[in-house]
Formats: C-alpha cells, sequence, structure tokens
C-alpha cells in the first residue's frame, strides 16, 4: 500500500526502539513507489536521567534518511505541536508543488 505521509514515533529511553524505527523505516520504503514525507519524534524527553539516545544521533538517523527530527514530551506537553504543524506545511508545499506541475503540463 502506498501512502503520503508517515510519522515515526521512538522512545529516547529504549535503544530496541530506535532498532524498530530502523525496521519501520525500511518496510515503508519498500512498500512505496516514491519517496514518503514524514518526520520522526523521539519521545520521552522527559525522563533524561533515562535517555539512552542522544540527539545527535536521533538527528543524524533522521538527516540521512531525509527526515526532519523533533523531539517531545507527551506527558509534559512539551512541544507536541511542533512536529505536526512542520509536517503540514511540508505536505501542504508538497501539494501545492503538485498542482503546479499538473498546471503547467496542461498549459
Amino acid at each position: 500500500s502506498n501512502c503520503n505521509i508517515v510519522v515515526y514515533v521512538f522512545d529516547v529511553t529504549n535503544k530496541d526502539s530506535l532498532k524498530s524505527l530502523n525496521d519501520w523505516m525500511m518496510t515503508v520504503s519498500g512498500e512505496n513507489q516514491s519517496k514518503v514525507q514524514g518526520i520522526i519524534i523521539g519521545n520521552k524527553i522527559d525522563q533524561e536521567e533515562r535517555r539512552a539516545i542522544s540527539y545527535e544521533e536521533a538527528n543524524n538517523i533522521a538527516g540521512v534518511n531525509g527526515f526532519q527530527y523533533f523531539e517531545m514530551s507527551t506527558m509534559r506537553g512539551q512541544n507536541v505541536e511542533a512536529p505536526f504543524q512542520q509536517l503540514a506545511a511540508n505536505f501542504y508545499q508538497s501539494y501545492q508543488d503538485k498542482i503546479s506541475t499538473t498546471k503547467n503540463l496542461i498549459a
């Protein structure tokens, strides 16, 4: 099945969740014919003392795979809206680009 947008979320306190993230990215990219837009979110940043994955490590993985990286704490409600606002803005811009391309092909 094809998808247009994907949101990957992993637990910054659990190394295994980062391994699962890589598996999910492989699965999604294998099932889609075109590049999928999306973001990667590291959750549970409120648990700094248990943190197992650094910002830099996660941000690097996101960048290598062509995604933006965000961190949040759903428990504290910290930075919960920003990733989804960015994702919506990116999708809207992509939609506008497709409309423009289609208009140019028709003209």
